[in-house]
């Protein structure tokens, strides 16, 4: 069979229907049923309790359609937590219109919201607990946190006083600040949300608020900055 008959089957393979489906909308239903099931078990056994197995019976699928979409569990993993950070980012960034102008209302209305997406415990687990310290081991790609700090990014920049920003020091200051966001909401969930949430919220602001105002007094929006 030459390479064209090959390629002309595949493609007629990939547009036969079945209940109404094409094959490539089969494997994509399927794809997103093991990266639901995903999330529900590294979200609440964590990675060391999931196996193949149990993954596929939680997306109601016989496990050779594992390998279908993934190589291994290291591979699910790693598109479950992309999904779910990106998810969080387009969330936050998809209402920061509707938040106040000001400043301090803005911070507190990003974390509110910040808080209400977290209160999905297996997100939390996922995001802040299982991905570090797999990442430590070596065992999965580095913990997503582009988007979480370009919503920190967002609250610095959005302040003209300091525009003047250097990029390095923009992008480890956000990291810092969505790293204080994320200790304080993983310690909440993990209290099982014993910790007064608007305590917390009040908290996280004031810290926020605080790395502004000495980044205001070092990098003033005329081009200057004191060292």
């Amino acid at each position: 069979m030459t390479a064209s008959m090959t390629a002309d089957s595949h493609n007629k393979s990939a547009k036969r229907t079945y209940a109404g489906q094409t094959e490539a909308e089969r494997v994509h239903e399927r794809r997103e049923r093991l990266l639901e099931a995903g999330l529900e078990i590294f979200g609440t056994l964590g990675f060391q309790g999931a196996t193949v197995r149990r993954l596929c019976r939680s997306a109601g699928l016989t496990e050779r359609y594992f390998y279908e979409s993934f190589r291994d569990l290291n591979d699910l993993f790693n598109a479950v937590c992309e999904r779910q950070s990106a998810r969080f980012g387009e969330f936050v960034l998809s209402r920061l219109p509707t938040l106040p102008t000001a400043l301090e209302a803005r911070v507190e209305g990003v974390l509110r919201l910040y808080f209400d997406w977290m209160r999905d415990k297996r997100i939390v687990r996922l995001l802040h607990v299982e991905s570090i310290a797999l990442h430590a081991s070596g065992a999965v790609e580095r913990p997503r946190w582009a988007e979480p700090a370009q919503m920190a990014s967002h609250l610095i920049r959005v302040d003209q006083d300091v525009q003047d920003l250097p990029e390095d020091v923009l992008l480890a200051v956000s990291l810092a600040l969505y790293g204080l966001a994320a200790t304080v909401v993983t310690q909440w969930t993990l209290s099982d949300n014993q910790l007064p949430e608007e305590a917390l919220i009040q908290g996280c602001k004031i810290s926020i608020l605080g790395t502004i105002r000495e980044l205001k007094s070092r990098y003033s929006g005329d081009g200057s900055s004191q060292a």
